[in-house]
């Protein structure tokens, strides 16, 4: 119950709220959907109905653990009517908690499955990224290649036309 407590005290639009007083813990809920799943994930206790028409859980607060009141142990709290346990609106039958486990395992799954989705749709995108990288650097050294033999051809040219000057140089001073 106390690992309940701690994920829904964090969780505020779970429509859970816990309050402690008089070393009791109530736990009221504050939503039709917290009210359908209350049975399948808290303790049976004693229940009522808050001033304010929320429905509300009630647990003894024991060394730092809230346990389940006994049905003859729930008195003299006056903030609650008695409910009759056929008419409770949060009371659901084994096979309604079934249903519900059941639409909870599909929808982590479903999540879980979105997520491995994910993961492979990074991977293949990772995958492609590297081969456009290879294939970009690949164009790339083609593209300084042909720029230094370019480059090479020029000073080629450069230096014959710089052997022809020295020759004649030479020429008119032997001359």
């Amino acid at each position: 119950m106390t690992d309940i407590v701690e994920l829904l005290e964090n969780f505020p639009e779970a429509g859970v709220r816990f309050e402690r007083k008089d070393g009791l813990v109530h736990v009221y809920l504050d939503t039709p959907e917290a009210l359908s799943l209350a049975p399948s994930f808290l303790p049976p206790t004693k229940r009522g109905v808050a001033p304010d028409g929320r429905e509300v859980w009630v647990y003894r607060e024991k060394r730092g653990v809230a346990e389940p009141l006994s049905a003859t142990g729930f008195t003299g709290v006056r903030e609650y009517t008695k409910h009759d346990e056929a008419t409770e609106r949060g009371a659901m039958d084994a096979a309604k908690a079934e249903a519900v486990e059941g639409e909870l395992d599909s929808l982590i799954e479903r999540r879980a499955g979105e997520a491995r989705d994910a993961d492979r749709v990074e991977e293949l995108w990772k995958g492609s990224s590297r081969g456009e990288a290879m294939k970009r650097r690949e164009a790339n050294r083609w593209l300084w290649i042909r720029h230094f033999e370019a480059v090479a051809e020029v000073l080629r040219k450069r230096a014959e036309e710089f052997d022809v000057k020295a020759k004649e140089l030479m020429e008119t001073e032997a001359g």
